[in-house]
Formats: structure tokens, sequence, C-alpha cells
């Protein structure tokens, strides 16, 4: 072997070991991805949502996220979108959203630090939202996760004020994709007159996931806020009405719980007219 063919293969040799410490040292995609995933699904402290307004209608996720990470580690940021009528594969901006720190801290600077700043030409409107933990009975928190949505395409909303129609729903949720149906339980024998939740199940995961991560924070209908939650397909009629009793008597004595129960055991014959 002459020089040049010894000079060659030595620096065959440097650039095989080099490739070999780069591909050891740098993470493979698969790993980024699980890593980003694990940073979603990390628990939150309480009060750490932000509810921002006067959102300019071209913003979007990522300049949201942006602008609210100079202040601290963001968990989530969206824009809340509605589904574009001249264009149904597209979605318009609702001109608010929702962004969600890890540490109640960083929420808090934010809201003083960031108040009246500018995004996009728009001056921000903040306030913290509450939205994100409920009391129960027994003074018990219960924090609504963005995680546990499984494999659910359904959700369960509450609080639906009675004056809100069936149209109305439609409207609102069908904005995210489409639907597979939508079901309100009706009251028995009192006509049109609903029980005050339902049920709204989408073709897809994705679309189930975007309604549920804009409305779930600060949504209201009729003055009501819309209360969100992942509706579990096995779960029963009775188990619902055991669900619905506790949640709309939070905070009463056993009496008066026992009693809702027995009023929605009574009311709740018809679920749906569809």
């Amino acid at each position: 072997m002459d020089a040049d063919e010894s000079k060659m293969e030595h620096s065959s040799t440097n650039d095989d070991e080099e490739g070999e410490e780069e591909a050891e040292t740098k993470p493979a995609k698969g790993d980024e991805k699980n890593d980003a995933e694990a940073e979603e699904e990390a628990e939150a402290e309480p009060e750490t949502t932000l509810f921002v307004k006067n959102l300019n209608f071209e913003t979007t996720d990522e300049s949201l996220r942006a602008k609210f990470e100079a202040v601290g580690e963001v968990r989530s940021a969206v824009v809340s979108k509605k589904r574009d009528p001249s264009k149904p594969t597209s979605t318009l901006s609702m001109g608010f959203g929702f962004v969600q720190y890890f540490r109640r801290a960083d929420a808090q600077r934010a809201l003083k630090e960031l108040q009246g700043d500018l995004l996009d030409g728009h001056s921000l409107e903040l306030k913290l939202s509450h939205r994100e933990s409920t009391a129960e009975a027994g003074g018990k928190r219960k924090t609504i996760s963005l995680t546990d949505q499984g494999d659910s395409t359904k959700l369960l909303v509450r609080n639906l004020p009675f004056q809100a129609s069936r149209k109305e729903l439609q409207q609102l949720f069908g904005a995210f994709g489409e639907l597979r149906s939508l079901r309100i339980p009706k009251k028995t024998g009192s006509g049109d007159a609903h029980r005050g939740f339902g049920f709204v199940d989408y073709l897809t995961k994705a679309d189930a996931k975007r309604a549920f991560e804009a409305l779930v924070h600060s949504t209201h209908l009729y003055g009501r806020r819309l209360v969100l939650e992942w509706a579990k397909s096995e779960e029963t009629l009775g188990e619902l009405r055991e669900k619905t009793a506790e949640h709309f008597a939070t905070g009463a004595d056993r009496r008066a719980v026992g009693k809702a129960k027995r009023k929605i055991a009574e009311d709740l014959a018809v679920i749906d007219d569809d």
C-alpha cells in the first residue's frame, strides 16, 4: 500500500469513528418525540392557566407559546378556533386562547408582566382561568386533565343552559370537526326540555381533542359556563345519573345529594329522541 492509499484509509477510519460518535450522542427522532409527549403529560400545579383575550386573528399557537415562554416554561398554548364556513377544511381564530404553565409562580408573573403587552399588534388582555379545577363535596379538588382522553372521541358536556338548542350546540362543537352524533337527554313528559347535559361524539380523536382543549377552560353559553369531561363509552346510565347528581350537589349535605340523585332517577328516562 502506497502513502496515498494509507492516508485515504486513515481518513476514512476517522470519518467512520466520528460518524459513530455522532450517532451515539445524537438522540433518535423517536426519543425526541417521546420526550415532548412526556413533557406535555407532566402534571402542572393548580391555577396555572391564563385566559388570553384580544388576540390578533393571525396569531398562531406557536407565536402565542413563544410570547409566553419568555416568562416561564409553558405546558400548552392554544388559540381557540372554529371551522371556516366558507372553507370546511380550514379553521378561523376566535380571537382568544389559553396558556398553561407548569408552575403557578410563572403564571402569576406572566399575568403581571404581559398584561397589555403587544402580540402581533394587539394588546393582550389576561386573566387567570379557574376552570382547570373545581371544588367537590368534602372539600376535595378535582383537576381536569387534557391527557385523560385515551381512545375516546366523545365529550360529556354539563351545565347546559336550558334555552340552548341542538342547532346552537351543533354550530359550537361542529366548528372543530365532523360529528358522529350529538345527544341531549330529555326530561320525561316535558316536551323538548332537556336535563342540562349532553354528549358530543366526533369522528376522530384529533377533532375531539381540539374541541376539548379550546372549550374546556372558559366557554359560556347564555351566561352559563360549560363543563366538559371525557365520556367513557362503558359508562352506564346509572353511573351518569350518579355523577351528575354529585356534580350539581357539590358542597351540599348527604341529604341534598340523595335528593338530587332521586330527582334525576325520576326525570331521566329518555336519553335522546334521535
